[in-house]
């Protein structure tokens, strides 16, 4: 299983309190939290109301999806259990070309970069 690695800065006072609650149990702070968040996440799944505020909520995102356009429908068509790649958008053109960043011309810090990245060629 992969795990992400999250921060969480905590007011000191909670901070102590937790600190306390994972000696008196003798597990680290970091097995604490893990127990909570999943305790909170099981509560919060087999709540009704929860299923129904999600329910709502992606039927807005999808109203909004609907709203862009066909060229996002490949959005609406995902699902967690079928990923849809996105439609390869590289020979259309969506705007203007890509803008110097030094001005007119060519660029002189974009050439040391590439040099230093790719090597003299």
């Amino acid at each position: 299983m992969k795990h992400e690695v999250s921060s969480l800065r905590l007011p000191e006072p909670v901070a102590r309190q937790l600190r306390s609650i994972a000696q008196a149990n003798g597990i680290s702070v970091a097995e604490v939290l893990r127990q909570a968040i999943e305790s909170h996440i099981t509560e919060q799944v087999s709540a009704g109301e929860f299923k129904e505020r999600l329910r709502k909520r992606m039927e807005e995102d999808r109203e909004v999806l609907d709203a862009l356009g066909p060229r996002n429908s490949w959005l609406v068509s995902a699902t967690p259990s079928r990923r849809v790649q996105p439609p390869d958008l590289r020979n259309q053109s969506t705007g203007p070309p890509p803008v110097n960043p030094c001005g007119v011309g060519r660029c002189r810090a974009l050439d040391r970069r590439r040099v230093r990245r790719w090597g003299a060629g």
